[in-house]
């Protein structure tokens, strides 16, 4: 049972991190301020790409109220192709697993062979929200982003920005029911949370620590998801270790053999 519910925490926190995007509060500047750091954050390291493939071993813990429930794994990424996350029990066994590609999310429960799949284009709330893979990538890699697809610093001169003590906050403008905010530490660059609200009732927060040199470029080894607002407070807290880049090579699961689930199904289980 306690795998099972494990599967159906982590399920669903994921499954409402889909839902959601961020935002924070807005501050006029004068323009040479602005101008001055949207040189400064053009300048930050955490601007810059990281690699194009990265994997590591994963300590996962899953929260909702107060259920805590924590588990091992595995943390895989290869851009522009997929985002996998496995889920191990007692590190024997693979029970769950989570991915994210530039077609759909899927969720596999691979004891009891269920899998829900989440599509950005049919899912209406996403397709409202703009969120698709590449933002979903970007908050994984701990990488900074336009939500109209632009490139990041292209985009800087139409977004807000404001100086909080050593961190820069930067804010994209408001397009339908998202709106993103990025905090950067000044004097290392690297980029601390990307905060806000979807449709300003979701409240989604995304925190990095920890960070390492990965080929010249800071990346984070811890990496807390939290959401408010949806009746009760979630939070997914990611440690990797073993960091390696240029070996990882995605592989779409196979679900033939599984049978498909609504979220709602998921959400109810839950809720029992």
């Amino acid at each position: 049972m306690a795998r099972r519910d494990s599967h159906i925490y982590i399920c669903l926190f994921i499954s409402l991190f889909l839902l959601a995007a961020c935002r924070t509060a807005k501050t006029e500047k004068s323009n040479l301020e602005i101008s001055n750091m949207v040189m400064e954050v053009s300048n930050f390291q955490a601007t810059a790409p990281v690699c194009d493939n990265l994997s590591a071993k994963l300590k996962i813990k899953a929260e909702i109220g107060e259920k805590s429930l924590s588990s091992s794994g595995t943390f895989g990424v290869e851009k522009e192709q997929g985002i996998q996350i496995c889920i191990n029990a007692l590190g024997l066994f693979e029970v769950a697993r989570l991915e994210v590609t530039p077609k759909d999310a899927l969720v596999m429960n691979r004891v009891g062979k269920e899998y829900v799949q989440l599509d950005y284009t049919s899912a209406s709330v996403l397709e409202q929200a703009g969120l698709n893979y590449n933002i979903l990538q970007s908050v994984f890699l701990n990488e900074p982003f336009s939500p109209d697809g632009k490139d990041f610093i292209d985009a800087l001169p139409n977004m807000s920005f404001t100086r909080e003590g050593d961190d820069i906050l930067v804010k994209t403008p408001e397009e339908g029911l998202m709106q993103y905010t990025f905090r950067f530490n000044a004097h290392t660059g690297e980029l601390l949370a990307t905060n806000g609200v979807y449709d300003k009732k979701v409240r989604v927060s995304c925190n990095y620590s920890d960070f390492e040199k990965l080929e010249g470029r800071s990346f984070p080894r811890n990496i807390i998801l939290s959401i408010d607002g949806v009746g009760t407070p979630l939070a997914l807290t990611l440690k990797l270790s073993n960091l390696k880049v240029g070996r990882y090579v995605f592989k779409n699961s196979n679900v033939a053999s599984y049978k498909k689930m609504e979220l709602s199904n998921i959400i109810r289980s839950l809720a029992e």
